[in-house]
């Protein structure tokens, strides 16, 4: 039997043998080890705000590398059609609910327990810290959090890729 479009489609509540995204994880761990050069460095030289925000874009990047990239679509009988799906946003604990493959989040959350609480407690951190000087992220603009921060990152780097793609095979 040959092979239709309709059969090539893969269920996308699961991973794809190409996830984590090797690529996107190549970037969250440059972004990483820069932020944990200046977490490191931070103490006394008032490299708090751009430290979190590297560390804070590591975990964007971390979680994305486990986001499913597209979706398809039926454009007619039997020809699906390819859906990017971008949500807008830097909601880093959104991400990790909403859009982390969820064989992937269960993993994660199973390593680490108090992953969900952490990423509550740096939420609209990565935002602040790239505009500390709008009124609505004073508030969010805390010393404390870049610790939280790296630690996430820090279990990220290691996590992420240690993870197992598990495979659907649809008959």
């Amino acid at each position: 039997m040959i092979p239709t479009a309709k059969d090539a489609v893969m269920d996308f509540r699961e991973p794809s043998p190409s996830m984590p995204n090797r690529s996107i994880l190549g970037f969250a761990d440059t972004y990483f080890e820069a932020g944990k050069l200046l977490y490191h460095k931070e103490i006394g030289h008032g490299f708090y705000l751009p430290a979190a925000n590297l560390l804070c874009h590591s975990i964007e990047l971390y979680l994305k590398s486990l986001v499913n990239p597209a979706k398809f679509k039926t454009v007619g009988d039997g020809i699906y059609q390819e859906v990017t799906t971008n949500r807008k946003g830097h909601s880093l604990f959104k991400m990790l609910e909403q859009d982390v493959v969820p064989v992937f989040r269960d993993q994660l959350t199973a390593a680490h327990s108090s992953l969900d609480s952490n990423m509550k407690a740096i939420e609209g951190l990565f935002q602040a810290s790239r505009y500390p000087f709008e009124e609505k992220n004073k508030v969010l603009v805390v010393e404390g959090k870049d610790k939280i921060a790296f630690e996430v990152a820090q279990f990220l780097s290691c996590a992420v890729s240690e993870l197992k793609p598990m495979l659907v095979h649809k008959n």
